[in-house]
């Protein structure tokens, strides 16, 4: 798959945050309808947070499905818990193997981590980083590492389906010629 664009992330995010209530609500029926165990994935893994953390890390969830679906421009195919858990699994071990890292080494690693989809995973960061005065809610350290590994999961796991659909797409239009 393609590098989801800037104007993409953008007018996505911007359309997502305008959603009035009903809306909203209607739109996660939606998602859970189309990504069941994706969706419980997520809701199940931050459950324990405050509410509103809770709720603000559904939103960049749902922000960030809607990107790939936009950019996309049809529907995902249906996530499995087993993919989840498989990429959750290899994220958890990456970051895991990270400690004790140098800081410029760091700093490499977590630009190499972005550069799959590097517009989209700006907006996680800059969302999960940014300064408090702005910020809608207030995050821990915990809270923000953790967050950052669900939405991180999120978009490697929306990458991988979306290529191999895209490649589907690419070998069936070749076999039509």
């Amino acid at each position: 798959m393609s590098i989801v664009s800037l104007a993409t992330v953008e007018e996505t995010w911007q359309e997502v945050a305008g959603f009035s209530t009903v809306k909203a609500h209607h739109e996660m029926q939606e998602l859970n309808r189309k990504q069941g165990d994706f969706l419980a994935y997520f809701v199940e893994l931050t459950k324990t947070f405050d509410k509103d953390v809770s709720s603000f890390a559904i939103f960049l969830f749902f922000s960030v499905y809607r990107m790939f679906e936009r950019h996309a421009n049809k529907d995902i195919p249906k996530v499995s818990a087993d993919e989840v858990m498989k990429f959750h699994e290899r994220n958890e071990d990456f970051i895991a193997n990270l400690s004790g890292v140098h800081d410029r080494l760091l700093d490499r690693i977590a630009n190499a981590q972005i550069e799959g989809q590097p517009h989209v995973m700006k907006y996680v960061v800059d969302s999960l980083f940014e300064a408090p005065e702005k910020a809608e809610v207030l995050l821990s350290p915990e809270e923000t590492g953790y967050l950052y590994l669900l939405l991180k999961t999120a978009v490697d796991l929306l990458t991988d389906i979306t290529s191999r659909q895209s490649k589907k797409i690419t070998k069936l239009s070749e076999f039509r010629k």
